[in-house]
């Protein structure tokens, strides 16, 4: 009699591991993709702010912005784990990041829990490799260095794993918050209000000097990258370079006092030498999508 009660017991066991097993499966996959877990009790706190869906060694926890009867999508903060997992709202109020040359900082309370679960729940230990630090992150007067080449987050002389999934997480909330950046400053620019003049006195079939005066208040991003243009029968056509292999350095240069920028072009280096015609110089720039702007037209004799 005792033999078949714990045969029962153990296979009561087995079949309660398999079904954690197969909601788990399930519930993970809608967590992940926004959803409301399905095969959990639900539970809210006495203040509303938090619920917790128990499951089969499981749990979820959600932060609710305004009510628990709200819908799933609009939680705060969510965090999927066992039954011993605690999960609190992240402590930070910002989060900055360098990245590209960029200065960027994180506001929004879900983007900061995101980072906030990355970072902290890396486990470090190990030696550094020897990747390019390709982001900078202060969270809690705490720096962490990711590279991008070896897949891993360094902090302090440790370093931990980074996921594929994780990085392209990090990098999504980056371009989402540039993209927000740029829409919100590109109605306080123009091009109108950027010239771009050609110096006479450098003017040569080989290189010319020009300078830029940007005026906008959220001024354009200078790199060194520009076309020549030459007018063919009244019409500007783009000149073609002389190599398919050359390439521009990835580098933004700072206007001066004056909001100006001395730029000495090497047309030689992409172009060859101008012969005798009227030409004008094209500076792309980044305003939620690249736009020309051009010089005044210049002359080889």
């Amino acid at each position: 009699m005792k033999k078949k009660i714990c045969i029962g017991i153990v296979i009561f066991l087995i079949l309660l591991i398999i079904v954690g097993i197969i909601t788990n499966y399930a519930d993970s996959g809608r967590v992940s993709t926004g959803h409301e877990p399905k095969y959990c009790i639900k539970v809210v706190s006495n203040d509303g702010s938090k619920v917790t869906y128990w499951g089969l060694g499981y749990k979820v926890i959600r932060y609710v912005g305004v009510s628990p009867n709200e819908p799933y999508e609009n939680n705060i903060g969510t965090k999927m784990g066992s039954w011993f997992m605690n999960y609190e709202l992240p402590k930070s109020n910002t989060i900055e990041i360098e990245y590209e040359g960029q200065k960027i900082t994180i506001t929004d309370i879900k983007d900061i829990g995101t980072i906030e679960n990355i970072l902290l729940n890396s486990k470090y230990d190990g030696e550094i490799c020897d990747g390019i630090n390709t982001h900078k992150i202060v969270l809690n007067n705490e720096v962490y260095y990711i590279k991008e080449s070896c897949k891993e987050i360094q902090k302090g002389n440790k370093q931990a794993t980074i996921s594929t999934e994780d990085l392209s997480t990090i990098k999504s909330i980056i371009d989402n918050k540039i993209n927000d950046e740029q829409n919100n400053t590109k109605s306080n620019r123009s091009s109108e209000n950027v010239t771009i003049e050609i110096n006479n006195s450098t003017i040569k079939p080989e290189s010319v000097s020009i300078t830029i005066t940007d005026n906008n208040e959220n001024q354009y991003g200078w790199g060194v990258e520009f076309r020549v243009q030459e007018k063919v029968d009244g019409e500007w056509k783009n000149l073609n370079y002389i190599s398919d292999e050359l390439s521009w350095i990835d580098i933004a240069y700072e206007l001066n006092e004056d909001k100006q920028l001395t730029q000495k072009l090497d047309i030689e280096k992409y172009y060859g030498k101008l012969p005798n015609g009227i030409y004008r110089i094209v500076k792309p720039v980044y305003d939620n999508g690249y736009i020309d702007i051009y010089s005044n037209e210049f002359e080889i004799k």
